[in-house]
């Protein structure tokens, strides 16, 4: 679990010292637009914000045009996301539809301002837009539903949780115990991770759901966030 911790919030840092890098761009080739970010990697798999338009693209890929998704949404001839042909841009409509995504027992919507930019089997890594701020979520299964073993156990996991987040990114500034929609959470706050060699400050909530660990962060250079707010609002 420390591995698991220690990888998820140094490549969501990672990401606040290259925003420079999110840039891509649109390529063709015989079988159809794709498009091609500057980290090497491409859009697919789905809905993906690209210069304030939201364009589906294909497992493999490739940008859907003038046609359906396969989630019942309508693309134009240059595959953006239109509502009775307007074409929908970033922050202008709700985009709680294709914007959610499930995390164990949880759906996660996207805030506003913020877009995926990676998802690897359960790890989940979203971008501000405009600054430099960014949230990473994390789900593994622990094999154990400890719901089944009394608070006893329960009690005996906040404190193995308390020396994973100490071991895995260093002296946590406070610990709280958060009460949200969603349910009962842990927060930790960090007001300086120099430990991982990257400036910055994270807020980390923490939650065992059943058999799964669940970790939600947000990292940022400056400390400004409604971090409670945007998880009411956010998760369900």
């Amino acid at each position: 679990m420390k591995k698991k911790y220690l990888f998820l919030v140094t490549v969501v840092f990672s990401l606040l010292t290259c925003f420079n890098a999110f840039a891509g761009e649109w390529k063709q080739d015989n079988v159809g637009w794709w498009y091609a970010n500057e980290d090497t990697t491409y859009a697919k798999d789905g809905w993906k914000w690209i210069d304030g338009r939201c364009y589906y693209f294909t497992p493999e890929g490739y940008c859907l045009l003038n046609t359906l998704t396969p989630d019942g949404y309508t693309v134009d001839g240059s595959g953006a996301w239109i509502v009775n042909g307007v074409v929908q841009t970033q922050g202008a409509q709700d985009a709680q539809a294709v914007n959610e995504y499930k995390i164990g027992s949880l759906t996660f919507t996207q805030p506003a301002g913020f877009t995926l930019y990676q998802q690897e089997d359960e790890y989940y890594m979203f971008v501000s837009n405009t600054e430099n701020k960014a949230i990473g979520i994390f789900c593994e299964n622990m094999g154990m539903d400890i719901s089944s073993y009394g608070a006893d156990l329960a009690q005996y996991m906040d404190l193995i949780l308390d020396l994973a987040m100490e071991g895995s990114i260093g002296p946590y500034t406070a610990r709280a115990q958060k009460q949200l929609t969603s349910g009962s959470w842990v927060r930790y706050d960090y007001a300086s991770t120099t430990q991982l060699g990257i400036p910055g400050a994270l807020k980390a909530y923490v939650r065992l759901d059943g058999a799964n660990l669940l970790m939600v962060m947000f990292i940022e250079e400056t400390v400004s966030l409604d971090t409670d707010s945007i998880m009411n609002s956010s998760l369900r």
